[in-house]
């Protein structure tokens, strides 16, 4: 079980998993090289969703120690447990949000047009010509629409 940080987090990917952690202290490992490249393996090579892995179990290990009462004072886990749970939610968002790629359609005038006239296709709730005024339509004028 062993512990290295080169201080370069682009010098190999379980640097980056150590980085993402905060976990760049020698003197206070938070996890090892081996759970690091562990939880690589596990997902595919991704810095960010391994580090949120690796956070999980840290908080998950916090969740299961017991309160320890010594005299007036309480020592409890579940602050470290859920700061390590709140972490791995953010590294998971922060992969989420750097592997989506974001496709919006419509992207030609042509394909705007053929999507307004395809019936069969859900119409978007709002345009952008919103806030434009348009002639008032009878009810008449609307039940003769297709």
């Amino acid at each position: 079980m062993a512990y290295t940080y080169s201080g370069n987090p682009a010098s190999s990917p379980v640097d980056t998993v150590h980085f993402r952690l905060g976990n760049t202290d020698p003197s206070n490992p938070i996890a090892t090289d081996e759970e690091c490249a562990f939880a690589l393996c596990e997902h595919g090579g991704n810095t960010y969703l391994a580090a949120a892995a690796v956070a999980e179990t840290k908080g998950m290990e916090f969740l299961y120690k017991p309160s320890i009462r010594r005299g007036d004072r309480w020592i409890t886990y579940t602050d470290m447990a859920n700061h390590f749970l709140t972490l791995a939610r953010q590294l998971r968002n922060n992969a989420s949000l750097r592997t989506t790629n974001i496709y919006v359609g419509g992207q030609s005038e042509s394909e705007k047009k053929a999507d307004r006239q395809n019936l069969d296709q859900v119409q978007p709730y709002m345009r952008t010509t919103l806030h434009q005024s348009r002639p008032w339509y009878s009810w008449e004028d609307i039940e003769r629409e297709p």
